[in-house]
C-alpha cells in the first residue's frame, strides 16, 4: 500500500488541492486551513480530511488565547474546545450559567480584563492538564474580579484634609 487515498464516493485517487479551506465548523469567521483539501481525478469530488481535530483545536485556542481581547464566538470556542458546558464554566468562574449564555450571545464583548483573563486561565488548565499549577493563579483573579465589584465610592471631607 502506498498510502494513496480513495475517493470515498468513487474510490478514484485523490489529488492534493492547493487552496485553503474556510474552516467554519469551529465556530469561528476567520480560521483556514492548508492542505486538507483534495479532488477526485475520477469523479471531480472534493474531500476535506482533518486528521486529529482535538490538536487542530488545541492550536487554533492557542492563537485566540495571545491575541486581543476575546470575542463571543472566541469563548463559545474555548469553552467548546475544553469541553466545557455553559454550567460547568459558570462554576468555575463562580457565576451564573445566563450570564455565559449572556456573554456567548452577545454582538461585542460585555465582560471585564480580569474576566476575559480568567477564561484563558481555564481554558489553559483544561486543556494542558495544569489545574493545580494554575489554581493559585486563578484564586487571586477571584479575589481581584471580587474587589473590583465590591468597590465602593470614595467620600473625601474637604472640610477635614489638613492644608499643609
Amino acid at each position: 500500500m502506498d498510502g494513496q487515498k480513495s475517493c470515498l464516493s468513487c474510490g478514484g485517487s485523490l489529488q492534493s488541492l492547493d487552496q485553503s479551506y474556510h474552516y467554519l465548523e469551529c465556530g469561528l469567521p476567520n480560521v483556514y486551513l492548508e492542505g486538507v483539501q483534495s479532488t477526485c481525478e475520477q469523479c471531480g469530488e472534493i474531500e476535506v480530511t482533518i486528521p486529529n481535530v482535538p490538536a487542530l483545536h488545541r492550536a487554533i485556542g492557542d492563537h485566540v488565547i495571545r491575541y486581543g481581547s476575546l470575542t463571543p464566538a472566541e469563548l463559545r470556542f474555548l469553552r467548546k474546545s475544553a469541553r466545557l458546558t455553559q454550567e460547568q464554566l459558570a462554576n468555575e468562574m463562580e457565576i451564573n450559567r445566563s450570564t455565559i449564555n449572556r456573554w456567548e450571545t452577545a454582538d461585542e464583548k460585555v465582560w471585564s480584563k480580569s474576566e476575559d483573563f480568567l477564561i484563558r486561565v481555564i481554558w489553559v488548565q483544561h486543556m494542558y492538564g495544569l489545574r493545580d499549577e494554575l489554581d493559585a493563579l486563578k484564586n487571586q483573579l477571584f479575589e481581584m474580579v471580587r474587589r473590583a465589584k465590591e468597590r465602593e465610592d470614595i467620600r473625601i471631607n474637604l472640610a477635614e484634609l489638613v492644608t499643609t
